[in-house]
């Protein structure tokens, strides 16, 4: 058996590690963002034909493995120009996601309680409100640099009127990555 000095094996291990590390630069380019956690979201969706225009705010939260998104959102909606479509609305929603590199495609179910008052929040107690048949949407969009989700909802729904052509971009911004790091509004 030969034996070799021990200063002749830290350098073989050295060179080997560093060769390994040098094959694997281009590996940073190929990791997986960190997308996982609660989101607080901001958008809007114009309606073409009409020119209205709805206002969006809420929460969504992103549960991730590996390239695979699994998103659950809820977003309150109320009509900020025009008078076509709904006062208030409430979407919530689940859908599946494909993350690759900084770009993010998927599906989604939708859910939307529309309010029966005028210019009264859907969500109030004892507002009359009607539901909805669920509707699938689909949304593609970017991660930037500094973290933010900026994203285009497609759908084929007649909440904000049948056959218009619209248009939904929201912003999301991660708030924790965890539920045990929100902070409580004061």
């Amino acid at each position: 058996m030969t034996t070799f000095p021990r200063s002749t094996l830290s350098s073989a291990a050295a060179l080997t590690l560093g060769l390994l590390l040098m094959a694997g630069a281009g590996f940073a380019e190929d990791a997986v963002l960190d997308l996982a956690g609660i989101y607080d979201i901001e958008g809007q969706t114009v309606v073409g034909e009409t020119g209205d225009r709805f206002h969006m705010s809420g929460k969504m939260v992103v549960k991730q493995y590996g390239d695979r998104l699994t998103t659950v959102f809820e977003a309150s909606v109320k009509r900020v120009e025009g008078k076509g479509g709904p006062a208030t609305l409430k979407f919530t929603s689940r859908g599946d996601a494909i993350l690759k590199g900084s770009s993010i495609a998927g599906v989604s179910e939708v859910q939307t309680v529309l309010g029966q008052v005028p210019e009264l929040d859907v969500s109030a107690p004892m507002v009359p409100r009607r539901v909805l048949p669920p509707f699938n949407a689909t949304s593609a969009g970017t991660v930037d640099e500094d973290g933010k989700i900026r994203f285009t909802i497609t759908s084929e729904t007649d909440v904000f009127g049948p056959g218009r052509d619209r248009k939904t971009t929201i912003e999301a911004v991660r708030v924790a990555r965890k539920a045990t790091e929100l902070k409580v509004k004061k």
